[in-house]
């Protein structure tokens, strides 16, 4: 008799329980959820009818690559130790709705790396079975801004277009003035294509903007270019024909456009001859031919300064070997290079400084063919090694004392403005004219002008070379002064 009420006790309970879980359920998103990179988004999930999961077990994972937990929750509390790094802080339930059996979770600052499926566990009194469903991220980011330069107008003002494509949705396209005012663009185009949105707009600026910016923005990203314009621009300047403290992606172009606008402006002023007039207008061959020459005159002037450079070998990074001659620097083999990495938490940049402080203007030549990724300037340091903690950023810039350009994965940047360049230099001139406060970088064989610091403050300078920093450099990088 008591096996038989045993036995009615358990099928009692069983019932019970196979009631419970017949009647709650796990319940995700019917289909993808889509997200808009740099936005946030709700990764639906709850347990229907509603129950309290306060005292739940709640897990969520990435169910294909990358493998992993994204959010986990138990007794009452997140315990995200063993989370996906690229997750941390970009994670949270909402509180509050887990009363009502809603175990939602709210994910930040989407990533294009973030779509995938995702399973959703929620182990109770009530159901141990996940839903799984997927996330589709809509990426948004179209080109980066690219201001080109199309010459001045009757009155005195620079026209530039600041173009980009590829958004989806339609951008918020914005010029700003140095003091964050924002500017009226004089024209705006704007297409839908198949690949998102293009977008294209005209400014008039004239000498009383020291910089401007042209930003792109949309799905909570944001792609921004300046230039950098001094009150001098619209006068010559011997270290550069109008040289420009250009900070843009089409900087390459900008001692084209300076050019024709030095030519313009003395042909303005000569009535009798609109034949020549006309051919500034038009752009041609005989600009090309004018940037050479002007070219020429800079390189001749600034060899004149040329310095007999050579680098300190005590002022190398331990893991930068230098000639015996000071002329090239390159870095140790792979295996001591990693060897030196193991053991410290530390960013380093791999350079060194020249032996001598000039005090004067001074232009020296170095073949970077051999370089996989380097830095190329001046500095007014002693040290060429320069080590930072891990939370800490290696800044070469003028703010450092650094007057650099740097190269990265094909990329040219200065400061945080990338370059675009219409080929890969294999040989650059640094000339520094101390008089002008000028430093300016030039590509030797095609003829023309990468970047150039104007209105600057220094004192005494080094040129200073770097190979890299440590979490990307390789031992195949190579820099070498020429004679």
């Amino acid at each position: 008799m008591e096996a038989l009420w045993l036995y009615l006790q358990l099928l009692l309970l069983y019932g019970i329980r196979h009631l419970r879980s017949e009647r709650h359920a796990v319940v995700g998103s019917p289909g993808p959820v889509f997200a808009v990179s740099g936005e946030d988004v709700v990764l639906p999930c709850a347990m229907k009818p509603e129950v309290n999961l306060t005292d739940a077990r709640i897990e969520w994972f990435r169910h294909n690559g990358p493998f992993g937990l994204v959010h986990f929750y138990e007794q009452y509390e997140n315990r995200n130790a063993d989370q996906i790094k690229s997750y941390q802080g970009r994670t949270q339930l909402f509180q509050t709705e887990l009363l009502k059996g809603n175990a939602s979770l709210k994910l930040s600052a989407v990533q294009k790396s973030d779509a995938g499926d995702y399973k959703c566990l929620i182990i109770s009194q009530f159901r141990n079975e996940p839903a799984i469903f997927s996330v589709v991220i809509q990426v948004v980011v179209g080109s980066h801004p690219v201001i080109a330069l199309e010459g001045f107008d009757a009155s005195r003002g620079l026209r530039l277009h600041c173009s980009s494509e590829g958004w989806n949705p339609e951008p918020d396209f914005q010029w700003w003035s140095g003091k964050g005012e924002r500017l009226s663009p004089e024209t705006i185009e704007k297409l839908e294509t198949s690949n998102g949105f293009r977008v294209k707009q005209t400014l008039v600026v004239h000498s009383d903007h020291n910089m401007i910016r042209c930003s792109v923005r949309a799905g909570g990203h944001i792609e921004e270019t300046h230039i950098l314009i001094s009150g001098k621009m619209f006068e010559s300047c011997s270290c550069l024909p109008l040289v420009l403290g250009i900070s843009l992606p089409c900087g390459a172009f900008a001692f084209v456009a300076i050019t024709a606008f030095l030519w313009l402006k003395k042909n303005h002023l000569n009535q009798n001859v609109p034949e020549k007039a006309h051919l500034v207008t038009e752009p041609s061959l005989d600009w090309e031919l004018k940037q050479k020459t002007e070219f020429k005159k800079v390189i001749k002037e600034a060899n004149k300064s040329k310095a007999p450079v050579t680098l300190n070998a005590a002022s190398a990074h331990p893991s930068v070997v230098v000639s015996r001659d000071g002329k090239t620097m390159q870095l140790k083999d792979s295996k001591n290079l990693r060897d030196e990495k193991s053991g410290n938490a530390y960013h380093q940049c791999f350079g060194a400084v020249g032996n001598e402080r000039i005090s004067g203007s001074f232009y020296f030549e170095v073949d970077v063919a051999g370089a996989t990724e380097y830095d190329l300037g001046v500095t007014e340091h002693d040290s060429g090694a320069i080590t930072q903690s891990d939370n800490s950023t290696i800044n070469l810039e003028p703010e450092t004392r650094y007057w650099v350009i740097r190269y990265r994965q094909g990329l040219f940047k200065v400061s945080f403005t990338f370059l675009s360049l219409s080929s890969r230099p294999e040989r650059i001139g640094v000339f520094v004219d101390y008089k002008k406060k000028c430093i300016s970088f030039y590509d030797i064989e095609s003829n023309k002008n990468i970047y150039s610091f104007i209105d600057q403050n220094f004192k005494e300078l080094r040129p200073f070379l770097g190979l890299g920093f440590s979490h990307r450099s390789t031992a195949s990088n190579s820099l070498t002064i020429l004679p």
